[in-house]
C-alpha cells in the first residue's frame, strides 16, 4: 500500500545518502531553474527536454508512470519544489508572520522566520538536513552511548528521548511565570473572574514549543469582553498589538496571543468548564498506564514536526492524539497496565501500525469511557441533531455525544503519516544495513532508529538554551532582554548531551500478536514473528 508523498511523512534516511543522492538533488535542483529557449533543443529546464514530454505534463507536473524506480522522497521533493503547490511561497509565509525572528542559525539564512519552529517542512530540498545542521537532529542520544541492536536498542532511545523532551524546571518557571502575569490583569481588571490553566502545561506534557491553554471563569460579559481584555494584555506589556487576535465567531470564544518576552503561544478560551475537567482525566489515565507519558511525547513531537498538530492546519489535536493513546493501551492483547516497564519500541511501532494500517476509520468510533470501540451510527444517536460522525470520530468521556475529532479533517493525513513511520520503524529494527550516521560533530555513529522519524530543529535547541539561561535560577529578571529581543543574535553554542459494543475491535491484527511486550529483554524475538494473525475486524466491509 503506497504512502503519502507530501514531505509532512518523508524524508531521506541514511541508506539513501550518497552519490545517487547527489545526482538526483543536482536534477531537481536543475528542474527549478529559469527555463532558457535552446536554438536546436526548444524549451530545456534544467536537463529535462520539455517538447519530449506530452503537453498536458508540462503544466501539471511529473507522469508518476514515466518516473517509477525513482525513490518517493525525491518525487516529494520535486512535487514540493516545482509548483509550490504543497508549500506557500516562503515571502508570502513571511508577509503574514507576526512572530519574531528565530535565533541567526544557518538554518533561519535559508529559511527566515518560521511560524512552527520545531517544523522540519523546509524550502530547502535537504529536508531536514538545512534545519539540523548545527546539532544533529538527535540531540537525546549521549556521545558516547551505543544503544542494543533492533527493538531494544529503539527502546532504549525512547527512554533517552522521554529524559530530554521532558520539560525542565527552567521552562515549566517560564510558563508559570507567564500565567501569573495574565492572572494578574484578569484578577485587576475584571473582577469576579477567575483564571485557569489547563493542557499540556497541567499535565506536563508540553514540547519546548507547546502553547498554553488558559480558561476564564465566571459571569463573563460576552465577546465585547475579549476586545477589552485583548487591551489590557497590550497595556500591560504581554503581548504587541499584532501578537494577539480575538476569535468571537468561533463556537468557543478564544483570544491567541503570543507573549513578546518568551514568545510562547497563549490561548484563552471562556468558561469552557471541561478544559480542566479534561487534565484531570489525562492525569488519572497517566497513572493507570506509566508508558503513557512517553509514547505521548514521542508522538506529539512526530505530528509537530509535521505540522499535524493543530486542526486548522490538517491534523490533530492533543488530546485527541492522547485518547488515541488511551484507547489503544486499553485494547491491546498483550499489554498490561500493571506493567510499570513495557518495551517502548514495540508499543511504538504497534501504535503506527495500528492507526496507519488496520484501524477501520470509515465505520468505527473510539469510546475510551467503556475501553471498546462501537460502531459511529450508535455514536450518532447521541449526537445533536443534523451532526455526523466525523472520519476519526473518538466519544468525548467527559461529554457523551460530542465528537472529539469532528473538526480534524486531515484525519487521513495524519493516517499515512502513521503508516510511514511504521515502515520506516519496522524496517530499521530488523536489518539497518550496516549504514552509519554522524553525529552533532560529524563524527560517525550507529544509524538513530528513533531519528528515521523524529528530528529537533536547532531551532529548538538554541531557545531551550535561551530558556535555560534566563528561567534556570527563577523569574525572568526585568533588565534581561526577551526572546524575541536576541532572536537576531548569534545564538549560544547548546550541548546536546546535556540532560536537565464494547468488547469489539476495530482493527486487523498486528503482526505482533503472539508475543508479549512487557519484557524489554525478550522484545527482540516478539518483532520477528507474525504468525498469530487473528481476525479482529467486527466492521470491516
Amino acid at each position: 500500500m503506497a504512502v503519502s508523498l507530501l514531505p509532512k511523512a518523508v524524508w531521506l534516511q541514511p541508506e539513501q545518502l550518497g552519490r545517487a543522492s547527489r545526482d538526483w538533488s543536482d536534477i531537481t535542483k536543475g528542474a527549478n531553474k529559469p527555463q532558457h529557449q535552446h536554438p536546436n533543443h526548444g524549451h530545456m529546464t534544467g536537463g529535462f527536454h520539455h517538447r519530449m514530454m506530452p503537453q498536458q505534463q508540462q503544466h501539471r507536473g511529473f507522469d508518476s508512470r514515466s518516473l517509477q524506480g525513482i525513490p518517493a522522497e525525491y518525487l516529494a521533493m520535486a512535487l514540493q519544489q516545482g509548483g509550490g503547490m504543497i508549500q506557500r511561497p516562503l515571502q508570502l509565509q513571511q508577509q503574514h508572520s507576526t512572530r519574531p525572528a528565530p535565533p541567526a542559525t544557518q538554518t533561519t539564512k535559508i529559511l527566515g522566520s518560521r511560524e512552527n519552529r520545531a517544523s522540519v517542512l523546509a524550502a530547502d530540498v535537504s529536508v531536514p538536513s538545512s534545519l539540523t545542521r548545527e546539532y544533529g537532529g538527535t540531540p537525546w542520544r549521549p556521545k558516547t552511548k551505543r544503544y542494543s541492536p533492533g527493538v531494544v536498542g529503539l527502546h532504549e532511545e525512547i527512554e533517552d528521548f522521554y529524559q530530554y523532551m521532558t520539560p525542565r524546571p527552567a521552562e515549566t518557571q517560564m510558563r508559570k511565570e507567564l500565567v501569573d502575569r495574565i492572572a494578574t490583569v484578569i484578577r485587576d481588571k475584571f473582577p469576579g473572574i477567575t483564571a485557569e490553566y489547563f493542557g499540556s502545561f497541567r499535565t506536563g506534557l508540553f514540547l519546548p514549543t507547546s502553547d498554553i491553554d488558559m480558561v476564564l471563569l465566571g459571569d463573563w460579559k460576552g465577546p465585547q469582553g475579549l476586545f477589552q481584555l485583548k487591551e489590557e494584555l497590550i497595556k500591560a506589556d504581554i503581548c504587541l498589538p499584532d501578537g494577539v487576535k480575538v476569535l468571537d465567531k468561533a463556537s468557543v470564544p478564544i483570544i491567541k496571543l503570543t507573549d513578546r518576552r518568551t514568545d510562547v503561544k497563549v490561548d484563552i478560551s471562556v468558561n469552557m468548564k471541561t478544559g480542566p475537567s479534561s487534565a484531570e482525566l489525562i492525569l488519572e489515565y497517566m497513572h493507570k498506564h506509566a508508558c503513557l507519558a512517553k509514547l505521548v511525547l514521542v508522538l506529539k513531537q512526530f505530528l509537530l514536526q509535521r505540522d499535524l498538530n493543530e486542526v486548522f492546519t490538517g491534523g490533530i489535536s492533543s488530546y485527541s492524539l492522547i485518547l488515541m493513546t488511551v484507547s489503544f493501551l486499553q485494547m491491546h492483547p498483550r499489554y498490561n497496565q500493571s506493567d510499570k516497564e513495557p518495551n517502548l519500541a514495540v508499543l511504538l511501532i504497534e501504535f503506527f501500525e495500528f492507526y496507519g494500517r488496520h484501524f477501520n476509520y470509515m465505520e468505527v468510533a473510539i469510546r475510551v469511557k467503556e475501553a471498546c470501540y462501537i460502531k459511529k451510527e450508535e455514536m450518532e444517536r447521541t449526537m445533536p441533531e443534523g451532526l455526523t460522525a466525523s472520519v476519526l470520530c473518538i466519544e468525548d468521556p467527559l461529554q457523551p455525544g460530542n465528537d472529539i475529532g469532528r473538526s480534524s479533517y486531515g484525519a487521513l493525513q495524519v493516517k499515512h503519516a502513521y503508516e510511514y513511520a511504521y515502515l520506516q520503524l519496522s524496517h530499521a529494527v530488523f536489518d539497518d544495513g550496516g549504514f552509519v550516521d554522524t553525529d552533532a560533530d560529524g563524527d560517525p555513529c550507529p544509524p538513530s532508529i528513533l531519528g528515521r522519524i523524529i528530528r529537533i530543529t536547532d531551532e529548538v535547541i538554541d531557545y531551550r538554551a535561551w530558556v535555560d539561561k534566563n528561567y534556570g535560577g527563577g523569574d525572568l529578571k526585568e533588565n534581561t532582554k526577551s526572546y524575541a529581543s536576541v532572536a537576531r543574535g548569534q545564538p549560544r553554542r547548546h550541548d546536546p548531551n546535556s540532560q536537565s459494543s464494547c468488547g469489539s475491535s476495530a482493527v486487523s491484527s498486528s503482526s505482533f500478536d503472539t508475543q508479549s511486550v512487557s519484557s524489554r529483554d525478550s522484545a527482540q524475538s516478539s518483532m520477528g514473528d507474525s504468525d498469530g494473525v487473528r481476525d479482529r475486524v467486527p466492521f470491516a466491509g
